[in-house]
């Protein structure tokens, strides 16, 4: 492999870029053959997974999609119920994708997308919606989820468990990754450990790698891990910045940084002081340039990094800048608070000024001058140096200081130099610090026992057990033994007759836990005993803890011992009521690889096994039983009951500075650890993450669904919940989850997801089926198996030892709330206004049952006020039987709730086997036919390959199979649909690639044809049949197809342009009413387009009117006043007849925009108008008002019929505004008037061609300007 740079980055060259082969022998043959060479792209197959040398995952991707698929059909067309179907998940696919997990890098995107046909046809399959929220499949078990695997999760898992195995084991694998790790820490550039940095800050500009797939999924689940062996840099002055970490703060962009980023890596720096001068006020002037400062080397191993490109310079000298203000630091740098890691050329002896320099062949020193300059400036007194005057030396000792060298041309030879505080002291050489839980110590005594002062042992003893934090805690308070005690402990030692003894104490309903331990003789005489707590998160600790911590507790204090008393022969006897955890710490054969350096409570494991290791004595150990009641009872059993009593009595009441916390100590043997919330993980690794991951989310989601708030849903014992949920099968937790989480499939589910359009109740056929009609329907049958269920829950109820005002409540708000029709109605409880204690706490508990809802208790939702009300009416307080009694009343309302559901299906499938086995029968024989009458209408496409699901055999010998069958036809047809719609798609797809060349001519010609109908239109002034003249095909260049295209997109733009226009024009507001002139009768009016008139203010002439509205204001000065025009309108409504080919609304549309340009004409022919005299008014008309008389038909004088004008339009602007007004008008569209401008132009719009006895009208409108 060869690399190139480009940019800054390195890439690997392909073949072609670096040739090059390989020759070797095959077995005893000498014959040279060339070993194939792959490119760097290229994946290859290794132990269960494509990997390729860059690090891509798509070949890997492919393969795990199509995994995913396979199993997805397989599963579909399978007869498997929902116990099979499960497990065929379980242990079928999911091995087969998780096995090669956790050594990918697949993001979340691409894990969903490996998962998502598998999941689907799985959840279908086990009888839950496949468009289930992914929360509850994998969410947690506290709050109903179902704990069903996740790729994405197992994928972070599986590296967190590869990295920790290998760096608690210390193999060549652990070295590995250390290096790796420490080169991405220099790459990142902070002080704290990556994995615990936010990830989406460094994404842009850190190389993806396996690391930072982990990372981003750390980020993800808000998990941190602590590294020890990992070396962090820290800061080396006061007021010292990190570089990267500022200027991912100042807000520089992914890719600049990035540019930063490599500069920083040439340079070799990390913090603001590597690019500093000694006296830390400046940058120097050697890390803004392009070569790597020569005296100022760094002593770390740095990732390689080749010289950046210019741009990248570029960037860095403008970040620097940002550091700066007017070329200095704003605050200055101050003392050294480390040795930095950079070596110094240039250094200074304080306390003589004696300049050293080392170069490649060793040390040379300056003596400083006499005074050059008398002057008593701050210039004049530095000490000044020749340069050729240095000689050989040795190197600096004493107190030196870091120093910048100034050379400055006019001074010649003579330089002068910056100092700065002096260089904390070289540490020297120091022994590898001991692992081991307690360091030698070197002043520990060799005498035998018998040779002891008794003085020294007490004193010595309490010493070693303090010295150490972390165990000084674990082993508790100790009651401090006498001299005497500590002397007999050795002598037993060593004669083989001591007896360690230890035992825990845990409370699941506190979440805490602690141990104790006694040292005794052989006759049970206690020599020495204490009682220590357990640091744990409350919902990772178990019994098992607190046992294998008092086992630690008793190998720490034995270590102490038999070092005090340097015993090198010895026998102990060890006893522990938890057989487990005695087997683990005293396993003779230790488990190979990294797996069982990951098991529950690793931390105290690990420190137990060390422990034991380095005794030199023989610790054996004894399994007793606890709370040993019976005949045959011995020495270990009176220890057991004593230590059990001092465990329980330090956890119910510790002593003061060791309460238990969440927060367990680090110690170095543990090498590496994850922590939550600042909590270490101490059980599973992959139950803590999928809660870590699932929990918050599944909590939104159940609020969300049940309309809770955060009040509302912290009242519920979600405890007591998830234990009754975990406590039911896989199997019977599905049904439960349905249930609690809304997901039966009511009415109102088929509604949205559009099934049905009511979503009526099956059983009553009245109201919607929602999950709560189900438990209030009406319907007889539903109401006599509620009360049969109801009566079976009152003596549910009658047989447990509850409280009865707990009872009473229990029964009113469930019978009250069954036999309403309300979701939440106003319940009472029967002990309201009692005074007795008991009553008023199961009153308490029934009104907060109600806020949260009944129908939430039927879910097993119940308030923890329950419990409060139970245990106060216990003569004990004893919580343990409170939870009994709250498991069993949860069982049972889950119970009665499914036996709801099972009445509604069997009334609606049957209640016998035989009826819904009959009634699935005719189901599925329903499907067949259907299916068979959409294939034979064409409705159903196939290939032809799965043409012979239809063709081998006719459908009555079809239906003739049994039941499943028919079934496995039904999904090899979905299966065959599908694959005929994926043709399609594909098909779809190459022919819109083949067909893009095409494409482009087409719109080339469409550009040419749409130019020219745009000239031809401004220029066309024939009438509409004229327009639409039949073409001659032959002349023709384009085919009728792309003319309509062109017609429309021309008519789109012309459409377009008519818009903007009405924007332009004053909108009209308040329309009156409107006048339209009498009806001309062609008979009466022979010639109508040579019209004759008597009167001077028209002249006969032919006149055509627009075929467009038309828009005129009037500037009368009656109306300018009041604000209000008159707009004048003309329509052509295109003399038509049922032969003639009908007109496109888009080329009416065009028509109207072309003779919109005539506005301008008569707008002239309006100011003309008003400028010239005023013409005499038609007596026949009233001046003075838009609503006088009009002519009617039935009017026959000739006056009358003389006013039935159509005018020519170059004479219109004679017309004054007020004969405008008066003018006769004629209504064009139908009786009913047009009441406002919108109607006007959407009748004009959607109504069809007028006859030809209305060709032509005239018509005004009044309104008002805005």
């Amino acid at each position: 492999m060869a690399w190139r740079w480009v940019h800054g980055r390195a890439y690997l060259m392909s073949t072609a870029e670096c040739p090059g082969q390989l020759l070797l022998t095959s077995g005893s043959s000498e014959t040279l053959e060339e070993v194939p060479r792959l490119e760097p792209t290229t994946s290859y197959r290794t132990l269960g997974v494509h990997l390729a040398v860059t690090g891509s995952m798509k070949k890997a991707l492919q393969l795990q999609r199509q995994k995913s698929s396979d199993y997805a059909g397989l599963i579909s067309n399978s007869t498997l119920n929902r116990c099979e179907a499960y497990f065929s998940f379980v242990l079928y696919f999911y091995p087969k994708i998780s096995y090669s997990l956790p050594v990918t890098t697949f993001t979340q995107k691409e894990c969903t997308y490996i998962q998502a046909p598998a999941m689907s046809a799985f959840l279908s399959k086990i009888g839950l919606n496949r468009h289930t929220s992914r929360t509850i499949v994998h969410g947690p078990a506290t709050y109903g989820g179902l704990g069903i695997p996740d790729v994405y999760s197992d994928q972070g898992i599986g590296q967190l468990r590869l990295l920790l195995g290998h760096l608690r084991n210390g193999d060549q694998t652990s070295q590995l990754l250390t290096v790796a790790i420490t080169i991405m820490q220099q790459r990142v550039g902070s002080s704290v450990l990556f994995f615990n940095l936010p990830y989406p800050k460094y994404v842009g500009w850190v190389e993806k790698t396996w690391l930072t797939s982990l990372w981003q999924f750390l980020h993800i689940t808000n998990l941190k891990l602590n590294i020890p062996s990992v070396p962090l840099p820290s800061k080396q002055r006061t007021h010292d910045v990190f570089l990267m970490s500022d200027f991912i703060y100042k807000g520089f962009k992914k890719r600049e940084l990035e540019l930063i980023n490599q500069c920083r890596l040439y340079h070799q720096v990390v913090t603001l002081a590597d690019i500093m001068v000694a006296d830390g006020t400046a940058i120097d002037p050697a890390f803004l340039g392009t070569k790597r400062h020569e005296d100022r080397v760094s002593t770390l191993q740095w990732p390689i990094q080749n010289c950046p490109s210019p741009k990248a310079w570029r960037q860095w000298n403008t970040a620097i800048q940002y550091l700066l203000y007017k070329g200095k630091l704003i605050q200055p740098l101050g003392v050294w608070t480390k040795r930095p890691h950079q070596q110094w050329g240039w250094v200074v002896r304080l306390s003589d000024m004696v300049l050293f320099h080392k170069h490649q062949n060793g040390w040379e020193k300056f003596s400083p001058e006499g005074k050059i300059d008398k002057r008593t400036t701050r210039k004049a007194k530095k000490p000044w140096y020749f340069r050729d005057k240095g000689s050989t030396s040795l190197p600096p000792e004493g107190i030196i200081a870091a120093v910048t060298p100034v050379f400055n041309v006019t001074d010649g030879d003579l330089f002068t130099v910056i100092w700065s505080e002096p260089l904390p002291p070289r540490r020297g050489r120091q022994q590898e610090r001991s692992t081991h839980p307690i360091d030698e110590d070197d002043s520990s005594t060799s005498a035998q026992s018998e040779n002891i002062q008794m003085p020294q042992l007490l004193p010595k003893f309490l010493e070693n057990v303090e010295a150490s934090e972390y165990f000084r805690r674990l082993v508790g308070p100790i009651q401090y033994p006498s001299e005497a005690d500590i002397l007999e402990i050795i002598t037993n030692i060593i004669s083989g007759t001591l007896l360690v003894c230890s035992d825990g104490s845990f409370s699941p309903h506190s979440g805490t836990g602690s141990h104790a331990w006694v040292f005794a003789t052989a006759e049970g005489q206690a020599l020495l005993q204490g009682a220590g707590p357990i640091d744990c998160h409350p919902e990772h600790l178990s019994s098992y803890r607190p046992e294998l911590g008092g086992i630690t507790s008793l190998l720490f204090l034995l270590t102490v011992v038999v070092r005090l008393g340097a015993i090198a022969n010895g026998q102990v006897k060890l006893y522990c009521d938890n057989k487990s955890a005695l087997e683990n710490v005293f396993e003779e054969i230790p488990k190979r690889g990294i797996y069982p350096l990951l098991a529950v409570d690793y931390d105290l494991l690990v420190l137990a096994k060390d422990l034991l290791k380095n005794l030199p004595i023989k610790v054996s150990w004894g399994w007793v039983k606890g709370h040993y009641s019976g005949d045959n009872r011995q020495v270990q059993h009176d220890l057991n009951a004593l230590v059990d009593t001092l465990a329980t009595q330090f956890r119910q009441d510790p002593a003061a500075g060791y309460e238990p916390t969440a927060y367990p100590m680090f110690h170095p043997l543990h090498k590496a650890a994850v922590y939550i919330d600042g909590s270490m993980v101490t059980k599973t690794l992959s139950k803590a993450i999928y809660e870590q991951r699932f929990q918050v989310a599944l909590m939104n989601t159940v609020k969300k669904r049940a309309k809770w708030t955060e009040v509302t849903f912290q009242n519920i014992d979600w405890d007591i919940f998830g234990k009754v949920f975990k406590s039911y099968s896989r199997f019977h937790q599905i049904s439960i989850a349905k249930f609690v989480h809304g997901l039966w499939n009511t009415g109102e589910q088929k509604v949205l997801f559009k099934q049905e359009e009511e979503g009526l109740c099956p059983c009553c056929k009245s109201a919607q089926e929602t999950t709560i009609h189900v438990f209030q329907c009406l319907a007889p049958e539903v109401v006599t198996h509620r009360d049969k269920q109801l009566l079976q829950f009152t003596e549910f109820l009658d047989e447990q030892e509850l409280p009865k005002p707990v009872k009473q409540c229990i029964h009113a708000g469930m019978t009250t709330w069954l036999d309403s029709a309300m979701e939440k109605p106003a319940l009472h409880a029967p002990t309201r206004g009692r005074l007795m204690p008991a009553d008023q706490m199961a009153t308490q508990a029934f009104v907060a049952q109600t806020t949260i809802g009944w129908d939430a208790f039927l879910r097993g939702q119940i308030s923890h006020l329950w419990r409060k009300a139970i245990l106060f009416s216990s003569p004990v307080r004893d919580e343990d039987a409170a939870e009994t009694h709250l498991r069993r009343l949860i069982k049972k309302l889950h119970s009665f709730s499914l036996s709801m559901w099972e009445c509604r299906n069997g009334i609606i499938q049957g209640n016998t086997q035989e009826t819904r086995r009959a009634i699935r029968s005719a189901t599925i024989r329903d499907k067949v036919k259907e299916a068979y009458t959409l294939y034979s209408e064409g409705k159903i496409l196939l290939l032809p390959r799965d043409e012979t699901l239809f063709e081998r055999k006719i459908l009555g010998m079809r239906l003739k199979g049994d039941d499943d069958t028919l079934l496995c036809w039904l999904r090899s047809l979905e299966v065959a649909i599908n694959a005929c719609e994926k043709q399609q798609s594909k098909a779809a797809k190459l022919a819109a690639v083949f067909f893009q060349p095409f494409r482009e001519l087409g719109r080339q010609k469409l550009a040419e044809r749409r130019l020219t109908m745009l000239q031809s239109q401004i220029e066309e002034t024939k009438s509409f049949s004229e327009q639409r003249s039949v073409v001659n095909p032959e002349e023709e260049p384009y085919s009728q197809r792309e003319t309509d295209q062109m017609e429309t997109e021309v008519s789109d733009f012309t459409k377009s342009q008519y818009n903007l226009r009405r924007q332009k024009a004053i909108v009209v507001e308040g329309l009156g009413d409107t006048f339209f002139c009498n009806e001309l009768d062609e008979e009466e009016q022979p010639g109508w387009y040579e019209m004759r008139s008597e009167d001077s203010i028209v002249s006969p002439g032919p006149f055509h009117a627009a075929t467009v509205l038309e828009q005129t204001f009037s500037s009368d000065s009656s109306y300018i006043q009041s604000r209000r025009r008159d707009i004048a309108y003309s329509f052509d409504t295109f003399t038509t007849s049922s032969a003639t080919i009908p007109t496109p609304e888009g080329y009416r549309a065009e028509r109207r925009i072309a003779q919109m340009d005539h506005i301008d004409h008569l707008a002239e022919g309006i100011e003309r108008m008003n400028q010239g005299t005023p013409q005499d008014e038609d007596s026949t008309f009233q001046p003075d008002t838009l609503g006088a008389q009009l002519p009617t038909d039935s009017d026959t004088s000739e006056d009358n019929t003389e006013q039935n004008w159509i005018v020519d339009k170059s004479h219109i602007g004679s017309l004054t505004a007020q004969q405008m007004l008066r003018f006769p008008l004629h209504r064009i569209m139908d009786e009913a008037p047009i009441s406002s401008e919108a109607d006007f132009f959407g009748s004009m719009a959607e109504s069809p061609v007028l006859p030809e006895t209305r060709d032509r009208s005239i018509f005004l409108i009044r309104g008002r300007i805005p």
